[in-house]
């Protein structure tokens, strides 16, 4: 079983929409959404950014950073 969804947008960002549907292949917007859900899973939250910005704000703060003159370094 399904469930209808309906929601308002901008003309301008169905527009937008439209335009992705077309260069990605989908077929149709209900396509494009249940793809753009199905990737929310793999997107930090805000909280989640939040909570390691303020713990590397702490670690900042208390001298736990060490430095790196390059990127190669850190791998």
């Amino acid at each position: 079983m399904r469930d209808v969804i309906t929601i308002s947008l901008p003309t301008k960002t169905r527009s937008i929409i439209k335009k992705r549907l077309k260069e990605r292949g989908f077929r149709s917007m209900s396509e494009y959404m249940r793809y753009l859900l199905d990737q929310d899973t793999d997107v930090i939250s805000q909280d989640e950014l939040l909570a390691i910005a303020k713990e590397a704000d702490r670690d900042y703060k208390n001298n736990l950073l060490k430095k790196r003159s390059s990127l190669r370094e850190l791998l």
